[in-house]
């Protein structure tokens, strides 16, 4: 005897999950959109292959959105566009980074690129 409500989960959400993040919103938000807690879209995706393939590809599209953004910006076609905001959002929302460390052996050195002319 199966105890518990059962799942609000319907097929539907995956794309309207990525529609949603393809906006450029992030994959918790989502869970207001649909009335329900953001847990409920966590537990969805480990049941769910077909969502957590909905979160990656709206994880790829919300990507794209914000590249396009930060395009325009550069090409001065967001008036007031803030360039530290946007970075900030890259960088916590896509693992945008400074720096790339290597590790080899027993110590770990920044990677440095120089341009030569």
């Amino acid at each position: 005897m199966a105890f518990g409500r059962p799942s609000l989960y319907k097929e539907e959400y995956c794309q309207q999950l990525v529609d949603h993040m393809a906006d450029g919103f992030s994959f918790e938000t989502f869970a207001a959109t649909i009335d329900t807690h953001r847990d409920t879209l966590y537990e969805w995706c480990k049941v769910h292959k077909d969502f957590s393939d909905a979160k990656k590809h709206g994880m790829d599209k919300a990507q794209v959105y914000f590249e396009k953004l930060g395009k325009a910006a550069m090409l001065g076609k967001i008036e007031g566009f803030s360039a530290s905001v946007w970075i900030f959002s890259m960088k916590n929302r896509f693992r945008w980074q400074d720096k790339v460390e290597i590790s080899g052996g027993d110590e770990t050195k920044p990677l440095v690129l120089a341009y030569k002319s």
